[in-house]
């Protein structure tokens, strides 16, 4: 029985489903591979509400619900939508009007950490324990909660 639950990390989908409880005066099937010919479609109309998900690139979801050609439910979430629907754009946009101030003109001028160079390096290292202080004080513990959210 589906549960209404679908989890995702982002590369993987989870549907949950739950068992019903066996009684004691109920058997065990001992062959239970079921093929498409063991169903007939009026079976599958009464018993079942198919859905069909597929993951996209411009979309997040589409999905297609029930099994009837002209009267089915498509639904889909757009990129978008769930930027919306997580809240991540009105955070970045709060972030950055309390970043518009010392943390922008910090953050424009570090310099790279890609590097091969052993000099390039250290200059990275100094200009970051530089300022540590104050990159500490505005990504402190208040973020991490709306970081962990967006997660």
């Amino acid at each position: 029985l589906f549960r209404n639950i679908v989890r995702s990390d982002g590369f993987t989908v989870d549907f949950i489903f739950s068992k019903k409880r066996k009684s004691k005066e109920e058997k065990t099937i001992e062959d239970h591979r079921l093929t498409l010919e063991d169903f007939d479609y009026a079976e599958v109309e009464s018993g079942y509400r198919p859905c069909f998900i597929d993951p996209g690139r411009r979309d997040v979801f589409t999905a297609a619900i029930g099994i009837d050609v002209t009267k089915h439910q498509v639904r889909s979430c757009s990129t978008k939508e769930y930027y919306h629907m997580t809240g991540s754009t009105r955070y970045s946009a709060r972030l950055e009007k309390k970043k518009a101030g010392t943390i922008k003109n910090i953050e424009s001028d570090i310099p790279t950490a890609k590097t091969g160079s052993k000099a390039q390096y250290h200059c990275y290292a100094a200009y970051i324990l530089q300022h540590l202080e104050v990159l500490f004080s505005f990504y402190g513990d208040d973020t991490a909660k709306d970081r962990f959210h967006l997660y």
